[in-house]
């Protein structure tokens, strides 16, 4: 059978040609296992490299830059002097001097996150040094400067905060007085007090700037309004009574002295003019009770309107010849006016010349004190009450007060 034979091959014939037609797999595998040239082997590790590095790179710019931006830029290193309470010291590198060199540099959204992080620490210090100032402690010239600052800064991250706003021109009303200029500070007080009318404080040096100025009515008439605001704070108190003694209106100082000692009978300044007050309506055993009470108090909360030593050495003199006490009553209401320069007691008649202020600055800072040098006889005189003449250091002066022996508690001043 033709077609049978033609359709079905021997079995020798199909090994033939197995053996010449490879099956697909085998080809496949066959192709697998043999050597391409090597020109064009493709080198896949050698081909990543170009990604790898590239991607090193931009992490590596990527670290670096938010390396800048957390540590380095300036929002960093603001943020770090914020954080660690290098507000406005030290001067050069502190969150203030850094705040003002970058500024114009700054975002608006680096502003308001500034505002955000800065402004409540600045109020918070602010606050501190004010509550001081209020119990009384007496500013040196570098720390009215720090709270000059940290209000600067306040008032430019905030302009329209009239709280803020009082508070600074409080303090420049403050530095103007140190400074020996108290109609800049009237200028600036004034100020405050229109931007904050229920502040006692601002009110309170308003009526000291006007007793600089010796407009005694304005004094009492601010006096007055921080008593209003604030009763329970007895420094208005006796500054008011402090303005009748000056007029000479005994009664009304008795009134005001007595008033400051029911507030805070720890005062040593309030019984020690009491003790004036009695002497000059001619009461000696209340004015000696007055004065003992002052030195007493004086040994725990000094005062800075009188010398215990100089006061009981007075207090002495009353009780050993009580007949002549009307005449040291009279001696007492007597005020004398004497010219020469604001020393201190280290450098004496050698302080006494225009060249000399910052010298003597810093002499009574380390603890000297504060002495009116005069014209002519060169007499040394003890300041009893040194914050009057508070920034007229190595000024030369007419010093209007009440003169005794080596000491002059001082009513008013004039720059000559």
């Amino acid at each position: 059978m033709a077609g049978a034979t033609a359709v079905h091959l021997t079995e020798s014939q199909s090994h033939q040609q197995d053996q010449e037609h490879p099956k697909n797999e085998e080809i496949v595998a066959d192709a697998s296992e043999l050597e391409a040239p090597r020109d064009l082997i493709v080198p896949r590790k050698k081909a990543l490299l170009p990604y790898a590095i590239g991607g090193l790179v931009v992490s590596g710019t990527l670290a670096v830059a938010l390396g800048w931006y957390f540590f380095a830029s300036p929002v960093a290193r603001i943020n770090r002097a914020v954080d660690t309470g290098k507000l406005v010291v030290p001067e050069g590198s502190s969150a203030y001097d850094l705040y003002r060199r970058f500024k114009p540099d700054l975002s608006a959204r680096a502003l308001n996150g500034m505002r955000e992080k800065a402004l409540p620490k600045l109020n918070a210090a602010g606050e501190i040094f004010l509550q001081k100032r209020a119990e009384g402690s007496s500013f040196k010239e570098s720390e009215v400067r720090q709270l000059a600052s940290i209000y600067d800064w306040a008032a430019d991250l905030a302009p329209g905060d009239n709280k803020i706003l009082s508070r600074r021109n409080y303090v420049q009303g403050m530095a103007a007085s140190l400074r020996g200029d108290p109609s800049a500070a009237l200028q600036f007080l004034q100020d405050s007090v229109k931007y904050d009318g229920n502040w006692a404080p601002a009110y309170n040096e308003l009526g000291k700037a006007y007793v600089r100025l010796r407009d005694h009515s304005h004094a009492a008439e601010n006096y007055r309004k921080a008593i209003d605001l604030d009763p329970k704070w007895v420094f208005p108190q006796v500054n008011l009574a402090g303005v009748y003694l000056h007029n000479r209106e005994w009664d009304l100082a008795e009134q005001g002295y007595l008033q400051a000692i029911q507030t805070d009978g720890t005062y040593a300044t309030a019984w020690y003019f009491l003790g004036q007050t009695y002497e000059a309506q001619k009461r000696p055993s209340d004015a000696i009770a007055a004065y003992e009470n002052a030195v007493q108090l004086a040994a725990t909360r000094p005062s800075s309107a009188f010398r215990p030593d100089i006061v009981q050495r007075h207090v002495e003199n009353l009780k050993s010849k009580p007949v002549s006490f009307a005449a040291a009553a009279t001696a007492v209401e007597a005020t004398n006016t004497v010219n020469g320069y604001l020393s201190d007691s280290k450098c004496g008649a050698k302080g006494a010349n225009p060249n000399a202020a910052e010298c003597t600055k810093k002499c009574i800072e380390e603890g000297a004190t504060m002495v009116v040098v005069t014209d002519g006889d060169q007499r040394v005189l003890t300041v009893e009450n040194p914050d009057a003449l508070t920034g007229y250091e190595g000024h030369h002066l007419a010093v209007t007060g009440h003169v005794n022996g080596d000491s002059v508690h001082v009513e008013s001043v004039k720059m000559l």
